[in-house]
């Protein structure tokens, strides 16, 4: 897809330096007379700052594109929203202390995904929100709010902390709680609660520092992880929770399926059917948009189609795919 398409519908662009090729003058002199609002990876999925950091590994080739972009964003009045990939942290993910653990197969992290539970990651993401909160923006999105999949954390910490709330066994794996109901829902309540925890707080401190910061968290929305009840079990994305602390949910729709369906297909009619949850966000005031990567020419109108049909606000559409999304998708075939 052509960025200039994406502007002339009116959608956001979310640039990453890695697709774009384009640098901060050439952009804005090409693209300036479009924009109201761009959205800019400041930390991406390989766990790199692109702005100058004193808390965060900075990346050496685009050390500038964060701090470049929100200036002259600035300067012309175009609204700027900062991205800052949470727990897929591709350098944090190769440490032992916090790199996330599949049940029962290996005593080492598997790499690309955090485990959300660790108390001091969160700490440090705080002190990257803060640099980031001292740049000219109007919005920070939180994305890869997530477990890699609901057989994970079985690091250590989550071990301890799970077994001690519920009287399992230190050595428990993924299938003893397949085995038991009430366990197995537990589970599933204590890694949401987890991450509804982090974000409510990281929440609080962004408005303690910055109240006009619009907050904007990511939820992921597909069938291969069974849509938004997927969602909580897989992901530990509780989204009517998360709708209390945001100041605007972003649908990350379809991103581990290839290809968006047609409109006025059945698939279409069955993801449209699954985000029908939409209508209650919509009846009680909370705002929400879409967000896309890999979008092509031909799934734009589908993704429009789609804002209209849950009267969405924005598109956000990333061209391309995070860096980490091999990796993912091997993750969520098994195959790693």
């Amino acid at each position: 897809m052509e960025l200039r398409e994406i502007l002339t519908r009116g959608h956001i662009p979310v640039l990453d330096p890695y697709t774009l090729k384009e640098t901060s003058d050439e952009f804005f002199a090409s693209y300036g007379s479009f924009l109201e609002r761009i959205a800019l990876m400041a930390k991406r999925d390989t766990g790199y700052t692109l702005y100058r950091s004193m808390s965060a590994p900075s990346d050496d080739r685009y050390s500038e594109f964060f701090s470049s972009f929100t200036q002259i964003a600035s300067d012309i009045a175009v609204e700027a929203y900062a991205i800052v990939s949470t727990f897929v942290d591709n350098y944090f993910a190769q440490d032992p202390k916090y790199g996330a653990y599949r049940s029962g197969i290996t005593r080492a992290p598997v790499g690309t995904f955090v485990c959300p539970v660790q108390e001091s990651y969160w700490k440090y993401l705080m002190a990257v929100i803060k640099e980031i909160l001292t740049y000219p923006i109007n919005g920070i999105i939180l994305m890869d709010n997530q477990f890699a999949r609901q057989e994970f954390c079985f690091c250590e910490t989550c071990r301890k902390e799970f077994s001690e709330l519920t009287n399992l066994e230190r050595e428990f794996v993924f299938d003893t709680l397949l085995n038991d109901p009430d366990i197995l829902s537990q589970w599933y309540e204590w890694r949401a609660n987890k991450i509804t925890t982090f974000l409510s707080n990281t929440t609080s401190s962004i408005k303690e520092l910055n109240p006009d910061i619009e907050v904007l968290l990511t939820v992921d929305i597909d069938p291969e992880t069974d849509y938004i009840e997927g969602a909580k079990k897989f992901f530990g994305q509780d989204v009517m929770k998360l709708s209390d602390i945001a100041d605007q949910l972003l649908f990350n729709v379809l991103p581990l399926t290839a290809t968006l369906p047609q409109p006025e297909t059945p698939d279409y009619e069955r993801v449209l059917s699954e985000l029908a949850f939409t209508r209650d966000l919509n009846r009680i005031g909370r705002k929400y948009s879409i967000f896309n990567w890999g979008v092509t020419d031909p799934e734009i109108e589908t993704l429009e189609k789609m804002k209209a049909d849950i009267n969405a606000t924005y598109l956000f559409l990333l061209e391309g795919y995070p860096q980490t999304y091999k990796e993912r998708r091997e993750l969520h075939l098994g195959l790693t």
